[in-house]
């Protein structure tokens, strides 16, 4: 059996986010192939002195080297951990090293043709073109969020009222950069982003919530006109969010809450807590309509997802009155808001479907089929980029089957 035989490196630090994403890659990998892991915080630091070159020949070669953007892009080692130690939770003492990072860079040029680089821990709206570059120097397919779902320019009215973008224009920084990336290499995209564990699945019928709403996640823009417009309505109740506040006043007094194991578990079963007890969740994906994490965490948590339509919605399967509901305008969300606070029966059903929709097409067990199905092609020589159609994920064909060469592993 081909999954049997087939060898995958994934390379990273061992890190715990706010987001999970990341962190529930291996799982994704491990489900469809022999997994091994590399990185500080993954193997001991002795391990990682003798180089990645050693490791690989110790473990008697690799088919596929699954990096994630952070080892490749050339970041500054004080820039790195400052970044570490401020927003996440590295494991066994993870030692991050200059000699570390230029060691997997070299090794990933070397072997660039069966290089998998994911890219969900990127800024979609300012990555900037010097990192893209390296990206492309590095690797020979992507993994993340590409062709079908960027949009970075789409709502320029958006975009002005979006404070963390207008912080990096005034830096000098370019917008819609990465969508030009996933665009040129559209035919090296294995088109799968964001993901939920099977532990973030909630099944309580929306009548037994103790909340009408609530608006969930990052402040942007429309979520923060949202939250007051809603808090105002005597007749909803809105979960308060409180659990935010201490980690936030942490956060600014530099106490770093998020780099405690601890700390960032309880911070996220906070937050499930939050979208689970709550009938509906309002939400979006920022300035340019990405499809963040929300839009998977809150249908698999069961609630009721109104939602400016992320780009590629329907591709992913989301469909207005079915499983979600779309909305353009903020008194739009307020009627629906409205109307399942006075009787929620009428929004089970799509509240359900969005959950199995989640379930069936963006769990660990569905990216670990889809993944399976893009190195199969690849490895066939049959893959031309993948793309989405109404929840299906599927490879495309190339414009020129070039074979790919699976007969000699990278030592």
């Amino acid at each position: 059996m081909v999954a049997d035989r087939r060898k995958i490196l994934f390379v990273a630090i061992n890190q715990r986010y706010m987001n999970a994403t990341s962190s529930l890659l291996p799982a994704a990998i491990a489900r469809c192939a022999e997994m091994y892991t590399y990185g500080p915080g993954f193997v001991d630091p002795q391990t990682l002195d003798k180089g990645i070159g050693q490791y690989v020949d110790k473990i008697g070669g690799v088919d596929f080297i699954v990096v994630t953007a952070q080892c490749v892009i050339k970041l500054e080692i004080a820039e790195l951990a400052r970044y570490l130690q401020r927003f996440t939770a590295v494991f066994n003492k993870g030692r991050i090293s200059e000699q570390f990072l230029r060691d997997v860079e070299r090794y990933c040029k070397e072997n660039r043709r069966r290089v998998i680089c994911a890219i969900s821990e990127l800024d979609p709206h300012t990555t900037q073109q010097s990192r893209l570059d390296l990206l492309f120097e590095h690797a020979e397919y992507f993994m993340g969020w590409g062709h079908g779902f960027l949009d970075a320019k789409s709502d320029t009215r958006a975009v002005g009222k979006e404070n963390y973008i207008q912080k990096q224009l005034r830096k000098g920084y370019q917008i819609g950069l990465l969508d030009k990336f996933a665009e040129d290499n559209r035919y090296k995209f294995i088109n799968i982003g964001h993901f939920v564990a099977d532990s973030e699945f909630y099944w309580g019928s929306l009548s037994a919530r103790g909340y009408d709403v609530a608006v969930p996640g990052s402040r942007y823009a429309r979520r923060r006109e949202m939250r007051p417009v809603l808090a105002r309505l005597s007749d909803v109740r809105i979960a308060d969010g409180r659990y935010r506040y201490p980690f936030q006043i942490a956060n600014r007094l530099a106490l770093r809450p998020f780099s405690n194991f601890y700390l960032v578990n309880l911070y996220n079963l906070a937050f499930q807590k939050c979208l689970a007890e709550s009938r509906a969740c309002v939400t979006d994906g920022g300035a340019n309509n990405y499809p963040v994490r929300k839009f998977f965490e809150i249908p698999a948590a069961g609630a009721l997802m109104v939602c400016w339509p992320a780009v590629g919605a329907e591709r992913l399967g989301f469909r207005h009155g079915e499983n979600c509901v779309f909305v353009r305008e903020n008194t739009e969300a307020v009627e629906i808001v409205k109307a399942v606070a006075r009787d929620s029966s009428p929004f089970e059903a799509i509240a359900s479907a969005g959950r199995t929709l989640v379930l069936r097409k963006h769990s660990v067990a569905a990216r670990a089929a889809q993944f399976q199905e893009a190195i199969e092609s690849i490895e066939a020589g049959t893959f031309g980029g993948s793309s989405w159609n109404d929840g299906s994920f599927q490879c495309d064909a190339p414009a020129a089957v070039q074979k790919f060469d699976g007969n000699t592993r990278a030592n």
